[in-house]
């Protein structure tokens, strides 16, 4: 099991002490994993199981077997990042890779490459000062990977992860496709889409003003 990245953040004053003190960390998905040997693994059931909304697709069994008959491509391992206070586990975000890409219709196709979040929420926690730290351990997260965006499915307008997310404290720009009815939904697709956050730890520039997405990188 390799540890990606490790961060930490104070919710108090110097004089805090460990019971307030809260850290990050990034955990690769290995075959430890697979295996049940990871300590992770059994601190990301233990918060699935405690968290009553906790959908069945942020299950860790559920997660593996996906990943485990999943055809899209690895173009970076799927991670487990967690949340600890006094050193204990209480909310984890689980990242599983994803892959968009354009179609050619007006100048070159663009891919994208990035995560999507697993049950479209984080597990655990809801306190607005874990899901701000987990956050920000994602955004670091994307940047050190390079990772084009976060993809969360089926969010209503208002949702508390938007929210956060686009928190200054978190630095994530969000972006949502157009209403459905400003779509081509001949096929269904538009509804689909307008439903969907996506989210991007790098700066909005004019290049990504035609898309339903924010990205780090220049796009053709």
């Amino acid at each position: 099991m390799t540890d990606i990245q490790q961060a930490t953040a104070a919710t108090a004053p110097a004089a805090a002490t460990n019971a307030t003190r809260i850290t990050t960390a990034v955990h690769e998905i290995d075959e430890s994993f697979f295996a049940h040997i990871s300590s992770e693994y059994w601190a990301w059931r233990e918060v699935f199981e405690l968290d009553g909304g906790a959908a069945v697709g942020q299950h860790p069994d559920y997660v593996l077997t996906e990943l485990k008959f999943s055809r899209e491509p690895q173009h970076r391992p799927p991670c487990l990042i967690s949340c600890h206070k006094a050193d204990k586990c209480v909310a984890a975000a689980v990242l599983v890779p994803k892959s968009i890409a354009g179609e050619k219709r007006f100048g070159p196709a663009w891919d994208l490459q990035g995560y999507r979040l697993a049950g479209n929420r984080l597990i655990g926690d809801p306190s607005t000062n874990i899901q701000t730290s987990l956050l920000r351990a994602v955004r670091q997260h994307l940047e050190a990977t390079r990772a084009d965006f976060l993809l969360a499915e089926d969010m209503e307008l208002g949702d508390s992860l938007a929210t956060v997310c686009q928190d200054s404290a978190v630095g994530m720009n969000g972006f949502r496709p157009a209403p459905p009815q400003e779509c081509d939904c001949s096929s269904g697709a538009g509804l689909d889409v307008a439903r969907n956050g996506w989210f991007s730890a790098g700066s909005y520039d004019s290049a990504t003003e035609v898309l339903p997405i924010g990205t780090h990188r220049q796009l053709p």
